[in-house]
């Protein structure tokens, strides 16, 4: 079995993704059925439980004999290809269901969100506020 603390360091190669076809794709908002991180050595499956709504999480071995396409690119993901894993958080509700899970490629903070809603997964990039630099005046 693997762990994700096996991959940290790992650089993201790609990442594939299923569409969900029993939900009209609105336009600028990624709804998935899964999503695969494929990184040099492992891979990260990412898929709702849809009885739940929570996230299941499988990390195994990647087998690049054994790759499906998944067929639906999402350009801004390219941005992290080539990136090393460094982190990731599963995250709970107040009702206690694990349905975000996080990754950070490069950095030790969140890079990439999944939150599970409704039967399909909902991806999201983070990026950290910045705050104008401001002139004191003494």
């Amino acid at each position: 079995m693997i762990n994700i603390e096996d991959c940290w360091g790992e650089k993201l190669t790609k990442t594939l993704i299923k569409p969900n076809t029993d939900y009209a794709i609105v336009e600028g908002e990624c709804t998935p059925d899964e999503i695969i991180f494929i990184l040099e050595k492992s891979k990260i499956r990412v898929l709702p439980v849809t009885d739940t709504d929570e996230i299941h999480v499988e990390i195994s071995k990647n087998d690049p004999e054994n790759q499906r396409d998944l067929s639906i690119a999402v350009p801004i993901l390219n941005d992290y290809n080539g990136l090393s894993l460094s982190m990731a958080w599963n995250g709970a509700n107040s009702n206690g269901y694990f349905d975000l899970y996080v990754l950070g490629f490069d950095q030790l903070h969140p890079t990439v969100m999944m939150l599970s809603e409704g039967n399909v997964l909902k991806l999201f990039t983070v990026t950290g506020l910045k705050i104008p630099a401001t002139k004191r005046t003494d």
